[in-house]
């Protein structure tokens, strides 16, 4: 995990004067869609008829791909073009229908939000009335009766948080779609109690959450399997008063260098010299570059929340829902899924952990050509204290396991397609540590260790796992508008 020191920093820049059978994840080629087939040399069409007509046919075309949303776009092929259509049965097109419904709900949805955290809060907000979802609740540090937090209760889990109502409502979104998304992969064998989930909104409270929990705070995430519950770190007040003060920074900026401009023009008859416009049009691009910066800042500090939530909440639903009563499984196996999982796309129900991180990609692809990647039979033995950091000297074993576990999970799943119940259960035990790790892995996957090693060694050479999957034709020819 990351240091607090290197997550929560405010980098912001200032202007001159961001019982299943196989359960993989939803892959990108997975979901039943309708084939507009096309006269050649057009490419077929995939996605929902909407309308056919002598003219031709209306379509919502689908287009899915790996670590990319679905992009659904309406499109008119006409009746020259059409060489046939394959249409679904009533089954598989209502259960389209409703997918790409929910999509585009969803999205509505999730879009209204990040829409008002651009917004400063407002003031008085404090006293106003609660979300829809949410009600006022005492954080575990404060005194009785306080009173601060904002509460809200989902199926399997609870979130308490001193975030702002609109960060609270997101991460309360967030977790609906997370929690459903994970029971729909892997689903739940056993109730155990819901998750609490706990976001603090300032540095101080998260020290301070963390002393009253015993927990280290060099990590702006926890998760406490046997208490069922989650800690998560933002600076969102700091972070809120910052962004504010840059913005109303901007506009002064802004402000004065326009009324220079005005000035200017009024100076020269309307109309500045190229040498005066040259510098003139370059100190507006760079305000402008610098608040979109500032904003990009502002969504990448809630990107990283929202994967390491991902990432803490798979911990706890496995752990509390999935797992047999007092079993677990080897660290690399739970760490390393948990990584695969904090960038993946929740759409309509679906976890669609389909594309390797590409930043991760080029890392492990420079240790194995270096030869520095972790060794597969050291990977499986390692202990749980090997991935957690209480020290700068733990940093870099730490940073080695982490990645060594991510590329043969995400080998595992996505080009193996292993992510069943049946293989976890082959890894659980109350200690896995006490089990042949060796001999598990090469029963479980029908693989030894060292083919595994060389496989997975090869397949980062050439390119990233889940690379050779097939992914629909992209469009080409037509005008295409959103719906």
């Amino acid at each position: 995990m990351t240091g607090l020191g290197g997550w929560l920093c405010l980098a912001l820049v200032v202007a001159p004067a961001q019982p299943p059978a196989p359960v993989s994840p939803p892959q990108a080629d997975s979901w039943k869609l309708e084939t507009v087939v096309r006269t050649p040399p057009f490419e077929p069409l995939e996605g929902l008829v909407v309308r056919q007509d002598p003219a031709g046919i209306e379509l919502r075309q689908v287009i899915r791909k790996p670590g990319r949303p679905t992009f659904i776009i309406t499109v008119r092929v006409p009746q020259d073009q059409v060489e046939r259509v394959d249409l679904l049965d009533s089954e598989d097109r209502d259960l389209l229908v409703k997918r790409l419904d929910l999509i585009v709900a969803e999205r509505a949805k999730r879009f209204a939000r990040l829409k008002l955290l651009e917004k400063p809060p407002a003031p008085g907000s404090d006293s106003a009335e609660p979300p829809v979802g949410l009600s006022r609740a005492d954080w575990p540090t404060d005194k009785p009766g306080t009173q601060r937090a904002w509460k809200y209760a989902g199926q399997r889990f609870t979130l308490l948080t001193t975030a702002r109502p609109e960060i609270a409502e997101l991460c309360a979104l967030q977790l609906d779609q997370v929690f459903s998304a994970f029971e729909r992969l892997l689903p739940a064998r056993q109730e155990s109690g819901p998750v609490s989930i706990l976001v603090t909104s300032s540095l101080e409270e998260w020290h301070a959450l963390c002393k009253a929990r015993g927990r280290a705070v060099l990590n702006p995430a926890w998760c406490d399997t046997s208490a069922g519950e989650v800690g998560l770190a933002t600076d969102q007040t700091k972070l809120d008063a910052r962004m504010e003060q840059l913005r109303v920074l901007h506009t002064q900026n802004l402000s004065e260098l326009q009324s220079r401009g005005d000035e200017l023009r009024k100076a020269y008859g309307g109309k500045l010299p190229p040498e005066l416009q040259r510098p003139f049009d370059q100190s507006l691009k760079s305000l402008r570059e610098t608040a979109i910066t500032n904003e990009r800042i502002l969504r990448q500090e809630r990107d990283r929340l929202f994967s390491r939530m991902n990432h803490e909440v798979f911990h706890a639903y496995l752990s509390r829902f999935v797992l047999r009563p007092g079993m677990t499984i080897p660290p690399w196996l739970n760490e390393g899924l948990a990584q695969l999982f904090e960038s993946a796309l929740v759409e309509a129900g679906d976890l669609r952990a389909d594309l390797a991180d590409p930043e991760r990609v080029k890392r492990f692809r420079a240790e194995v050509q270096a030869g520095r990647d972790l060794a597969l039979e050291e990977l499986l033995k390692s202990p749980a204290s090997r991935f957690h950091v209480t020290g700068s000297d733990d940093m870099e074993a730490s940073r080695q396991a982490y990645l060594a576990s991510w590329a043969l999970c995400s080998w595992l799943v996505l080009d193996k397609g292993r992510l069943r119940l049946e293989d976890l259960d082959g890894f659980s035990a109350p200690d896995p540590a006490l089990l042949d790790s060796r001999a598990i892995f090469g029963k479980v996957f029908s693989i030894p260790v060292e083919e595994a090693q060389n496989q997975v060694r090869e397949t980062f050479r050439k390119g990233a796992p889940g690379q050779s999957r097939a992914v629909p034709p992209a469009t080409s020819g037509e005008t295409a508008t959103r719906p």
